[in-house]
C-alpha cells in the first residue's frame, strides 16, 4: 500500500504541473516549422540569408540566435517577415545556436543552426576574457574643500592588502 502512494505522489508531483514558473506555459504561434537544414560539416555562413518557414509569423516577430554551450543571446536582423516566411542575415556567432522566436511576448525555440567554429586565438573575439584581480592603488576622500585624504594600499605576491598608508 505504501508504494502504491509513493507512486500516486510522485505521478501528481511530476504530472500535476501544466504552466511554467511566472506565467503560462503557451503553445508556440506558428506552426509547421520548417527551418535550413544545417550541421558542423555544412554550417550556416555569417552574414548569409537563412529563412525559416511556418505558419502564424507577424509584423512584430524576431529571431534571436541562443548558444548551446553559452548563455549570451544574440538578435538577428530580420530583413522580411510574412505570414508563412521570417528571414534574417546570420549574425557573425560560431558553433551550435537554439533558433529562439520571440512574438506577442513569449519566446519558443524553433529548430538549431549550426555556424563554423572560430578556433580561440589570442586576441581574437571568441577567447573567453581572462578575469584580473582587481588592486586598487589609492584612494583620494574629500569632505569639505579643506579636508582631503589619501589612503594608499600595496599587496603581497598574493593579492593580499599588506599596508594602508594614510596621507593628508
Amino acid at each position: 500500500m505504501r508504494k502504491f502512494l509513493f507512486f500516486v505522489m510522485a505521478a501528481v508531483l511530476f504530472c500535476g504541473c501544466d504552466k511554467e514558473e511566472g506565467g503560462d506555459n503557451l503553445p508556440c504561434p506558428v506552426t509547421e516549422v520548417s527551418v535550413p537544414a544545417s550541421s558542423e560539416e555544412n554550417p550556416v555562413s555569417p552574414g548569409s540569408s537563412v529563412t525559416i518557414q511556418g505558419q502564424g509569423f507577424t509584423a512584430n516577430s524576431e529571431i534571436w540566435l541562443r548558444a548551446i554551450t553559452r548563455a549570451a543571446d544574440v538578435q538577428a536582423e530580420v530583413t522580411d517577415v510574412t505570414a508563412t516566411t521570417v528571414t534574417f542575415t546570420a549574425p557573425d556567432v560560431s558553433g551550435e545556436h537554439n533558433i529562439l522566436l520571440k512574438q506577442d511576448g513569449g519566446e519558443w525555440i524553433l529548430g538549431v543552426l549550426h555556424f563554423p567554429e572560430v578556433p580561440n586565438t589570442p586576441g581574437g573575439d571568441e577567447e573567453e576574457p581572462a578575469i584580473l584581480p582587481t588592486r586598487i592603488s589609492h584612494v583620494r576622500v574629500t569632505w569639505e574643500e579643506d579636508m582631503t585624504f589619501v589612503l594608499r594600499y600595496t599587496y603581497d605576491a598574493e593579492g593580499r592588502i599588506v599596508t594602508i598608508t594614510e596621507t593628508d
